[in-house]
C-alpha cells in the first residue's frame, strides 16, 4: 500500500499561477529588465527561479541574490495569498488522512515559505512534514529533496509515492524508485509529464485521489 505520499505545492496542492507570475514581474521590473509574457514566464513555474534568473538576468551570485530577494518579498507580501487550492484538494488530503495515509509536502519553496501557505490554506493539519529547498544544507533540487526526506522519515520506496506537475516532479519520484504521478491539472507544458514516463497521469484532483486510495491496483 501507498502510505506516505509526498506533494508538490505550486500547480498540485496550491493554485498559485497569478501570484508567481506577479512575483515574476515585479522581480524583473526591481531588477529594471523588460518583462517577457505571461506565456514564457509561465514555462518557468515550478523549477527554481534560479532558472528564470540565469536565463534572463545573470549566473553571479550579486544578481542571483537581488532577484531572489524580490521575487521572497514578493511572495511572502502577496504572492502567498494571491493563491488558491485546487478544486477537491481540501477534500482529498482529508479523505487521504481518514484512511491513514502520511501526506507531506516536498516543494522547491524554502521549507518556510511552504509552512506559511500551509497554514494560510489550513491544510497543515493533515500534513505530517513540510519539506522544501534547503541550499545552505545542499538541498537545492527535487531529487536531493525527495531522497532526504525519504531517508530522514525511514521510508520505504516501495510504499511512497511522489506527486507533481512538473518534469522535476517525475525525475525525483523514479531516481528515488518510488511511485510517480504527474498531475496534469497543474502548469506542465504539453507532453511535458507524458516525456518523463511517470507511472500515472491524473488529469484531475478527481483522478488524483483514486489513484492515491487504489494505490493504482484497481486502475
Amino acid at each position: 500500500m501507498i502510505k506516505h505520499i509526498f506533494f508538490d505545492l505550486d500547480g498540485t496542492i496550491v493554485d498559485s499561477l497569478k501570484g508567481i507570475l506577479g512575483g515574476f514581474r515585479y522581480m524583473f521590473m526591481k531588477m529594471k529588465l523588460n518583462i517577457p509574457s505571461d506565456e514564457v514566464l509561465t514555462t518557468y513555474v515550478g523549477p527554481p527561479i534560479k532558472a528564470l534568473v540565469a536565463d534572463y538576468m545573470g549566473t553571479d551570485d550579486k544578481t542571483m541574490k537581488a532577484a531572489h530577494d524580490y521575487f521572497r518579498d514578493y511572495n511572502m507580501a502577496i504572492g502567498v495569498f494571491n493563491a488558491k487550492l485546487f478544486d477537491g484538494i481540501y477534500a482529498m488530503l482529508k479523505e487521504l488522512k481518514e484512511n491513514d495515509r502520511k501526506l507531506y509536502i516536498a516543494t522547491g519553496k524554502r521549507t518556510y515559505q511552504a509552512d506559511v501557505a500551509a497554514l494560510n490554506f489550513e491544510i497543515d493539519g493533515f500534513l505530517d512534514g513540510i519539506y522544501g529547498f534547503e541550499p545552505q544544507k545542499g538541498i537545492d533540487d527535487k531529487i536531493t529533496l525527495l531522497k532526504t526526506c525519504l531517508e530522514t522519515l525511514d521510508v520505504d520506496p516501495k510504499c511512497a509515492a511522489m506527486v507533481g506537475d512538473r518534469r522535476i516532479d517525475i525525475q525525483a519520484g523514479k531516481r528515488n524508485k518510488v511511485l510517480s504521478i504527474g498531475a496534469k491539472y497543474g502548469y506542465a507544458s504539453p507532453n511535458e509529464l507524458e516525456e518523463e514516463g511517470p507511472d500515472f497521469i491524473a488529469n484531475s484532483v478527481s483522478d488524483l485521489k483514486k489513484i492515491l486510495l487504489s494505490d493504482g491496483s484497481e486502475l
